[in-house]
């Protein structure tokens, strides 16, 4: 065991073993309980928090662009509608003279 037992590394925290690969003996690594602590803050608290940040501007980018007045919102719907009324107007005259074509080629024949 090269000298090293369990009882030559006494700490009052954590004792993590790394062993390499290319390495057979292990070397230890000891965490006291201020590294301790802070790690379970930043993971606790920390982590959260910047998770939480990130999830509320995703959010935010998705609910789309705040501050559109009802004006501004129903003169776009008016605009949609005339929209909507031009396009039904354009198949309606396209399917009159799609029918008179066709009236008129079988005239033809």
């Amino acid at each position: 065991m090269d000298g090293a037992g369990p009882t030559d590394y006494k700490c009052k925290g954590m004792n993590i073993i790394l062993v390499p690969e290319g390495i057979r003996k292990g070397r230890i690594l000891s965490l006291s309980h201020r590294q301790l602590a802070l790690m379970a803050l930043c993971g606790l608290v920390v982590l959260p928090l910047i998770v939480g940040g990130v999830i509320y501007r995703i959010h935010e980018m998705l609910s789309g662009p705040r501050g559109l007045n009802a004006e501004v919102v129903t003169a776009y719907r008016a605009e949609l509608n005339a929209q909507h009324a031009a396009i039904a107007a354009t198949r309606t005259r396209a399917e009159t003279h799609v029918n008179a074509l066709t009236q008129r080629l079988g005239q033809l024949q």
